[in-house]
C-alpha cells in the first residue's frame, strides 16, 4: 500500500522518476531492518529444556523472525534490481 501511495505522488512531485523514488524507499526500509538474532547466544541464555517450554517457543519464534527478515531483505534486493532495469 505504501508503494502504491508513493507512485501516485510521484507524478505531481516532479523530484524524479517512480523507479528512483521506489529505490529510495527500498533503501530506507533496508536501513531500518534490524540485524538477525544470534540463535546460539539465545540458546545459551535461554536453554531449551523440558521444564522450560517457553524457551523452546522463544527459539522457534526467533528462527521464524530471522527467516522473515531474510525474505524481506531478499525482496528489497529484487525490488532494487527491478527498479534499475
Amino acid at each position: 500500500e505504501a508503494v502504491l501511495s508513493t507512485q501516485a505522488n510521484t507524478a505531481s512531485s516532479g523530484d524524479g522518476s517512480a523507479d528512483a523514488q521506489l529505490e529510495r524507499i527500498a533503501d530506507d526500509i533496508a536501513e531500518k531492518i534490524p540485524a538477525d538474532f544470534d540463535l546460539d547466544e539465545a540458546q545459551q541464555k535461554f536453554p531449551v529444556a523440558y521444564l522450560e517450554s517457553m524457551n523452546t517457543v522463544l527459539l522457534q519464534e526467533l528462527i521464524r523472525y530471522n527467516r522473515l527478515i531474510g525474505i524481506i531483505r531478499s525482496s528489497l534486493s529484487s525490488l532494487r534490481k527491478a527498479a534499475k532495469g
